[in-house]
């Protein structure tokens, strides 16, 4: 094994690191398959993320009908407080066993009944951080008077 000088072994690991850094990243196959044409949207279509008993899932595209959607042959419910937004993309979540999709606002207040809810968590943090912010000490009224008078005798001694 040859024995490189610092120098050509830092260049070396220079010109691997911009070959690494150049390549653009690529967007997952999941966030495509998520996409729905423009066309499409104003036409009731959806995304759908149907969850399976194994813990797996597909996703589809269908277009709502009467405030439904079939799965599987089986019709869910797919009104306005069942869409999600991925970014503009409109989502459903389907659990395969029930016929009702996730409902944000149904998760949140379970999540409100059964005490775990970080909403308390989040206040109590903002809080914290609000008392920290608040620690710094404000100029009183007094000395900024007291600078001013000094700025005024520096200008009058430096002008007279």
């Amino acid at each position: 094994m040859e024995d490189k000088s610092l120098k050509e072994r830092l260049a070396e690991i220079e010109s691997s690191l911009t070959l690494l850094t150049e390549e653009p990243p690529k967007k997952s196959k999941l966030v495509r398959k998520i996409k729905t044409s423009t066309m499409k949207k104003k036409n009731n279509w959806v995304t759908i993320i149907s969850i399976n008993e194994n813990k797996s899932f597909k996703i589809e595209k269908q277009q709502i009908k009467g405030q439904s959607v079939i799965v599987d042959s089986v019709p869910r419910l797919a009104t306005g407080e069942y869409l999600l937004n991925f970014g503009r993309e409109p989502v459903l979540i389907i659990p395969s066993w029930s016929v009702k999709p996730f409902t944000p606002s149904e998760d949140y207040g379970r999540s409100l009944a059964d005490g775990s809810n970080t909403a308390g968590y989040r206040i109590l943090l903002e809080r914290m951080q609000s008392g920290v912010l608040a620690a710094k000490k404000k100029l009183s009224l007094g000395v900024g008077i007291g600078v001013l008078i000094i700025v005024g005798v520096v200008l009058y001694g430096v002008l007279a």
